[in-house]
């Protein structure tokens, strides 16, 4: 299996707590004039437009990618101060509305770590409220819209009641961008560019409107999966047990021979039949190794285009599995063959899109990154109801909706925590997210990726030169065992 992706520079050590005025090491570092776009808090738009003659916008988004794409679109229209958490957002709101410009508009991403979207609509209304009551004071309009990948109506209504003006959907097409501004009265330049026409936010929300009707069909767990569950289930499930489950289907059980022969499970001899490779697996590796050779299917595609970026999809989440299951067993977790699924499963959202764009749109190119940009601001959403079909535990589920995540509150599961810096541990050694990363500077770092990484090797009482010792030996296990799935 060949290295993809990007190769950030070497591992930062372990933060050592220094006097205030320091930075901390994981914080991103940017060589712009202004803020980096993907750091807390960045700033975009002209002189004339800083001044305050046009419209002031504070984008609030957790996603990297999202709050590029909103505040490069925002960009047209005037002065845009970006953020991707709701504490940052509630301070800058503050201090725009003590000053001479305080914002015209408001975005709200409703799912974020910490102060969530709705939170920070609450909020936000109450300072604005305590400010009208003040008499000398008169507040200036302000308009807010909650985006989302996928807006119920009961969330909706929920946003309406705390003071919301509207809502998105992501991805947001430049066009419905400005008929939204327009419709809530704002003011908009009169000659406004939006470069080239995109037609990828068209598409995938062409995917969004079909999958919130229904009409996407979802894979269906094979049958030989569930029938596994099924034994797990059982109150006292047996290794012949699962031999008459696995038996019933050679190739499976070809895969499961070499699985156990791998540099995952390998030991003293080599395994030569099904029940002896179940007896060196266990039951939850066999269900854990059985669900990723049936979930491989999925990466696959005739789509000449689809296939080659289904291919790197693949690698890249075996290569986090086998991470997560190698730093499980380091900090001895006991559950680490579920750990491993997880790393294979916790994209699947990406896979998904993108086979439903190629039945679509037999035009897609899945090499523009732009296009991959869009399924990337949606794809959480249906990795989790995918999972949820698939009846997975709601650890998996958690994981799938929010392993983009920098920040994880208190209580969040320490199998979460162990995928995210699998991810982290897996870019490094080069088998990077595939078809683009606009994270990554001139310069190669990526700091979207390494923010909350030191809080988490914290949480899991990890030094940094143990995560760098663990380089050389993951990229020997996912070189040869990926050719046993």
């Amino acid at each position: 299996m060949s290295a993809k992706g990007i190769t950030p520079g070497p591992l930062k050590p372990k933060r050592i707590k220094k006097p205030k005025t320091s930075r901390p090491i994981w914080t991103p570092v940017c060589f712009y004039d202004k803020l980096c776009p993907f750091s807390s808090e960045y700033r975009k738009g002209s002189k004339e437009q800083e001044s305050g003659t046009s419209m002031k916008t504070l984008i609030v988004d957790d996603e990297p990618i999202s709050r590029k794409i909103l505040s490069d679109l925002m960009a047209d229209f005037g002065e845009v101060v970006s953020t991707g958490d709701g504490q940052t957002a509630i301070q800058l709101f503050r201090d725009a509305m003590a000053s001479p410009h305080p914002f015209d508009l408001l975005t709200l991403d409703i799912s974020m770590p910490g102060m969530d979207g709705r939170q920070v609509l609450r909020l936000i209304r109450s300072l604005q409220k305590a400010q009208m009551a003040q008499a000398q004071v008169k507040t200036r309009p302000l308009k807010i819209i909650m985006t989302s990948a996928r807006m119920n109506k009961s969330v909706v209504q929920e946003c309406i009641d705390l003071g919301c003006d509207d809502y998105m959907t992501k991805p947001v097409s430049p066009a419905r961008l400005q008929k939204k501004l327009k419709s809530l009265g704002l003011r908009l330049p009169g000659r406004v560019k939006h470069g080239e026409t995109q037609i990828h936010p068209k598409v995938v929300g062409k995917i969004i409107e079909k999958f919130n009707k229904g009409s996407i069909r979802l894979p269906v767990l094979p049958e030989i999966v569930t029938q596994i569950q099924d034994v797990l289930n059982m109150e006292n499930p047996s290794i012949d047990d699962m031999v008459k489950v696995v038996e019933k289907d050679p190739v499976i059980s070809g895969k499961l021979v070499k699985i156990a022969n791998s540099p995952l499970y390998r030991g003293r001899e080599a395994v030569t039949d099904l029940r002896a490779a179940i007896v060196r697996l266990g039951l939850e590796a066999t269900h854990a190794a059985v669900s990723a050779v049936s979930s491989k299917l999925l990466f696959h595609s005739d789509n000449a285009s689809l296939k080659k970026i289904l291919k790197e999809h693949w690698t890249h989440s075996f290569a986090v599995a086998c991470c997560g299951k190698l730093i499980a067993e380091k900090i001895s977790l006991p559950n680490s063959d579920t750990v491993f699924l997880m790393g294979i499963t916790y994209d699947l959202g990406n896979v998904l899109l993108l086979k439903s764009i190629a039945d679509l749109s037999q035009t897609a190119s899945f090499d523009d990154p732009k296009l991959l940009k869009a399924i990337h601001e949606i794809h959480t959403t249906f990795g989790a109801s995918l999972l949820k079909r698939w009846k997975f535990p709601s650890t998996f589920v958690r994981l799938a909706q929010i392993h983009h995540w920098n920040e994880y509150p208190p209580g969040t599961q320490t199998e979460i925590l162990v995928i995210h810096l699998a991810d982290f541990l897996a870019r490094r050694i080069g088998y990077g997210f595939p078809g683009f990363d606009i994270n990554t500077t001139d310069e190669g770092t990526d700091p979207a990726l390494e923010q909350g990484i030191d809080q988490i090797l914290d949480l899991l009482d990890i030094e940094a030169d143990t995560l760098t010792r663990m380089e050389e030996e993951a990229k020997a296990v996912i070189d040869a065992s990926g050719n046993a799935f």
